[in-house]
């Protein structure tokens, strides 16, 4: 069974609550920009993480292998000058589109918080 995921859907909910943190759409962006291996990829996020948060390493190859699954990225093992081969990951079309809709679905999250704050202040 598969699990659902928000990016596929035409709803502006999420259910990827497994990876956290918006796992999957920053490692979107992080692959729209350029391709990467995995330990770049986690290294750039934790450049843009909350450092008081704790960080799951795990979290990245997860989302990386499902994303992998449902087409928003692929892979390819690349030959290393140091060291055994390394997975590079790149985005797909597929992963272009849902990295669009993740956008639409931070803006209504962003907005929903904007509410919350601003009711708790009055």
């Amino acid at each position: 069974m598969s699990k659902r995921n928000c990016c596929d859907s035409s709803e502006n909910t999420c259910s990827c609550g497994p990876h956290g943190r918006l796992m999957e759409p920053r490692l979107l962006l992080l692959l729209k920009k350029k391709t990467a291996y995995g330990y770049e990829l986690i290294n750039e996020l934790k450049k843009s993480d909350t450092p008081k948060l704790p960080f799951d390493v795990g979290a990245v190859y997860r989302a990386l292998r499902d994303m992998e699954k449902n087409g928003a990225v692929r892979s390819i093992w690349a030959e290393s000058a140091v060291g055994p081969k390394k997975r590079i990951y790149q985005i797909t079309r597929k992963g272009r589109m849902g990295l669009k809709k993740w956008v639409k679905i931070v803006h209504l999250r962003k907005k929903a918080l904007e509410n919350f704050l601003s009711a708790y202040k009055e």
